[in-house]
């Protein structure tokens, strides 16, 4: 059995941290980007099965992460959940993301984030009818 790869993709250290931590006591196999340049060399060699990327982060060139990702052949598959803050939800609500499989604020605990996480990936892995 393989285990769930999780990119969690996040400048702030600690919260990258204690979310990896959390997705890891779950069973999951959990690593980290603290920039946008890292998380598309990371996603491009390890095909995570899921990436939680940071709203407010861009590569070097600053361009938005998220888009790179999926007009990149290998990476487009990759599902992308947006972590936010609470601050920019009323942002986040007035952009249209077609690109993304979802959004997590990034005020809920570790545990709420788990669970979150948790199914959406069990969500993602029923056949469809």
């Amino acid at each position: 059995m393989t285990l769930t790869k999780i990119l969690i993709v996040d400048d702030d250290r600690e919260f990258r941290e204690l979310i990896i931590f959390a997705l890891r006591f779950t069973g999951l196999f959990a690593f980290g980007a603290a920039s946008g340049d890292e998380c598309l060399s990371l996603a491009r060699l390890h095909m995570p099965d899921l990436i939680l990327l940071d709203y407010d982060l861009h590569n070097i060139n600053s361009n938005p992460v998220d888009e790179l990702l999926k007009v990149d052949e290998k990476t487009a598959s990759i599902p992308v959940i947006m972590l936010f803050e609470k601050s920019l939800q009323s942002e986040i609500q007035a952009t249209n993301f077609e690109r993304v499989s979802g959004f997590i604020n990034k005020s809920e605990s570790p545990d709420n984030i788990t669970r979150q996480v948790i199914r959406y990936l069990l969500k993602a892995k029923k056949p469809n009818p």
